[in-house]
Formats: C-alpha cells, structure tokens, sequence
C-alpha cells in the first residue's frame, strides 16, 4: 500500500512539473526540420547545423540545441532553441539562457500519426500553449475544428484557437487566445 501510494504521488509530482513549461526533449533531425519549418530566425537558409546541448537520452533526444544558420553572403547566426511545455512550442534566444518562447511552434508529422490525428495533436498544443501563457489550465471540453486547419479548444480560463499550416515534415503551429 506504502509503495503503491509513494508511486502514485512520485507520477504527480513528475506530471506537474513536465508540465509546467518544462524543456521537452527533441531529436536532432526533428529540430532541426522545425527550425526551417518557422523560419528561425528568418527564412531561407543556405545552410543549417545544430548540435544538441548536455548528454543525449537514451532515445538520443537534447533538451537543447546550439544552432548556426548560415545565409547569402556568409551571414551567420548563432542561437540556442529548445522544446518548451508539450505540443510543439519552442523557445529560442542567442544564449542558452535567454531562451524566449516563440510565436509559432512545430509538430512534425510523425508527431501527427503518433497523436492519431490532428485533433489530438491540437488539443496537445492547446494545453501547451495554456501552460506557456497561463501557467496552468482547466480543460472545459476537447478540441473542435472551427475550419479545415483550425481547431478551438475552451478551457476555464480562456478558449485557445490553434492554427495548422502545413511544412516540410510537418505542421507550423499558431496560438492565440480570446
């Protein structure tokens, strides 16, 4: 009984703090394809190298990346990005430190087929973007489409409209709440 009430509470524990805006670990190939799907920090570059920050998991995720962009004319741009609270939303800034949440978020489409379907993931992300900006949530109901790429999901504190556009190896995610 002791046990089963020590693992109970230890699962709460780990529950309230992975959701509480926590860095969500991502794989090189993923980051990487969310970086050129937002554009950071701006579009088009010629080239792309990243490598994750700290000691790989054993699924060989990173909780962060230091990353150089390099544009026309030998431009670069050095930055740090990070997975940051659950469905897809990113923070990015030029140190390690100064990691500032992102406009727009990423899923990729095996994220996608692993949800089962877009509804999942949006609701995934609304409860991203509700721990992001409010620092926590009371969902009223799921998720429902409100247009071909666009899903409206309530909760107690406001009602988080998420919009998908499609990307190269998945979907740039945008939030907004009314």
């Amino acid at each position: 009984m002791k046990v089963t009430l020590l693992v109970a509470a230890t699962c709460l524990v780990f529950a309230a703090s992975a959701s509480a805006g926590a860095s969500v670990p991502w794989t090189l190939k993923d980051m990487k394809t969310a970086v050129r799907g937002i554009g950071y920090p701006r579009a088009h570059a010629k080239k792309l190298s990243c490598r994750g920050q700290g000691s790989a998991t054993t699924a060989g995720t990173f909780t962060s990346f230091r990353c150089v962009a390099t544009y026309a004319h030998h431009r670069r741009r050095v930055f740090y990005i990070a997975g940051d609270g659950e469905g897809g939303w990113l923070c990015a800034g030029k140190t390690a430190t100064a990691c500032g949440l992102l406009r727009h978020g990423f899923v990729t489409t095996s994220q996608v087929a692993a949800d089962q379907s877009m509804g999942a993931a949006a609701d995934l992300a609304a409860r991203g973007y509700m721990q992001n900006h409010y620092g926590s949530y009371q969902a009223l109901h799921f998720c429902q489409a409100a247009g071909s790429s666009t899903w409206s999901c309530p909760f107690a504190q406001a009602t988080v409209t998420i919009t998908f556009k499609a990307a190269t190896g998945g979907y740039v995610t945008t939030g907004s709440s009314s």
